[in-house]
């Protein structure tokens, strides 16, 4: 008899601490849950918008400086002067009488130029940007602290140039004429459920002289098509 108490004791006590203990643990499943979906609320909230905003930062960067190098090897652009890119014909008074833009010229600089920027584009496929992990804080004060986090960059894009005119009044019946390249680039940059894409614009002065005489008003302080510049006065 004392056996059959005691056992059904043992046995209600030992069900107690079991179903205490799956109680325990659902209770620690559904903790961790909560906090997992938490996490993944905020990372995609908060944290993928700054990443994407840092990394457009990062490779727009990159990009400026891959255009620049690309002009600043550019062995056509680092010899063009004015008359090599502007045929002019000069009246008896010695004044500008006509102004016709050099296409062959242009279609040089810009086919040797989009080719380098391309190759460059290429050699950037196989690279990484770093992102320092105190960025994500939001905090200027923790930004670009922390280790690196590096992030594979895959471009694709393309490249564009536009050579534009422009007169400005020099004085009295001067007018100075620069010639300028915009050079327009468009990058596509895949990341895991994302692409972004950055545009870039920049602008070079490629030539500028002083003219002698005036030009209509309908050109001066506007930038124009230099490819379609046939300025007769």
């Amino acid at each position: 008899m004392f056996l059959g108490v005691g056992y059904r004791r043992w046995k209600s006590h030992t069900t107690y601490h079991v179903r205490r203990y799956g109680y325990s643990r659902r209770l620690k499943i559904c903790l961790f849950l909560v906090c997992t979906i938490y996490l993944l609320c905020y990372v995609q909230k908060k944290m993928l918008p700054m990443f994407y905003d840092l990394a457009e930062n990062k490779i727009r960067d990159l990009g400026t400086e891959m255009t620049e190098h690309s002009i600043m090897e550019n062995e056509l652009i680092g010899v063009v002067d004015y008359d090599m890119l502007i045929t002019a014909r000069v009246s008896e008074k010695e004044e500008t009488k006509t102004l016709t833009a050099n296409g062959s010229m242009l279609n040089q600089i810009r086919t040797s130029l989009i080719e380098s920027i391309l190759q460059k584009m290429d050699v950037l496929r196989e690279s990484y940007v770093k992102i320092p992990a105190g960025s994500f804080s939001g905090s200027p004060f923790f930004a670009g602290m922390g280790p690196d986090i590096p992030v594979r960059i895959v471009p694709y894009g393309s490249v564009d140039i536009n050579f534009e005119s422009l007169f400005t009044s020099a004085g009295v019946n001067q007018t100075k004429h620069e010639i300028n390249m915009v050079v327009l680039v468009n990058m596509n940059v895949f990341f895991p459920g994302k692409t972004l894409d950055v545009n870039l614009e920049v602008p070079v002065l490629l030539a500028q002289t002083i003219i002698a005489g005036e030009v209509p008003q309908a050109y001066l302080n506007r930038s124009q098509n230099l490819e379609n510049l046939d300025l007769s006065q």
